[in-house]
């Protein structure tokens, strides 16, 4: 997992546990209780200890519908931006198969979105008599050839070429095609817009949000806008288990 979607503000080798204590005092307290905290898994780093912010990202190694649904839609307000975001993991063991192990402080008060399992793409959008998770449908709209970028242009593609994009998700992914035929035609924008809130629903599919310093569920994927303070575990664990206790 490469740094894509963060700035760099600072870097140094070794940790400013003054800026630390200052600005990410709930995550230290975390560690320091054994709680299940953030790590991140890292590529090729040269990264040590830095102050990094989010800044505008799209997907990697997949197309970026998800995205920006997850930005856009109205029932996803209260999370941060999957586009403006840090995405992490509370499972270390995981993190380590993207590469060198980070510990990651968010500043206190932090904003979370939570999966309801280890990965978003795992995530079932339909559950029939074959699931559809958040990477396939990825590919539906891939297949319809709607905007990836463009919320509003998805929206208004989805309408004017509903017939045929029918058509294609009959052949392509019979269960979604199920899904749908059931449902009023959309004429609009506005009945796009409820379609896709319905289909990704936050609650329905089990995600949720919190504010540090409320704990975090076990192996989960988890992203937030906040600046955080990355520390290379391999490189400072011994430093941050002397003056903590981890």
């Amino acid at each position: 997992m490469k740094l894509y979607e963060i700035t760099n503000i600072s870097q140094s080798k070794s940790i400013d546990f003054d800026f630390i204590e200052h600005h990410c005092q709930q995550a230290l307290t975390m560690l320091q209780e054994r709680k299940i905290s953030v790590w991140k898994g890292i590529y090729n780093s040269d990264i040590d200890c830095e102050l990094l912010t989010p800044h505008k990202r799209r997907s990697k190694n997949t197309s970026n519908y998800y995205t920006m649904l997850l930005s856009n839609l109205p029932n996803w307000k209260e999370y941060p931006r999957r586009d403006y975001s840090i995405i992490c993991t509370t499972k270390p063991q995981y993190a380590q198969n993207y590469g060198h192990l980070y510990y990651v402080l968010p500043f206190d008060g932090a904003n979370f979105g939570i999966c309801p399992n280890y990965d978003i793409f795992e995530v079932n959008l339909i559950t029939d008599s074959r699931s559809i998770d958040m990477e396939e449908m990825n590919e539906v709209w891939k297949r319809c050839n709607f905007s990836e970028d463009n919320f509003q242009q998805f929206l208004e593609k989805f309408v004017n070429q509903y017939n045929g994009n029918l058509m294609e998700i009959r052949d392509y992914c019979f269960p979604l095609w199920k899904y749908i035929k059931n449902l009023p035609r959309p004429t609009s924008k506005i009945d796009a817009l409820q379609f896709f809130m319905d289909l990704y629903d936050p609650k329905r599919l089990g995600f949720s949000y919190r504010n540090l310093p409320t704990e975090f569920e076990y192996n989960r994927e988890v992203w937030t806008d906040s600046p955080c303070y990355f520390i290379n575990a391999d490189n400072h664990k011994y430093e941050l288990t002397k003056r903590y206790g981890l």
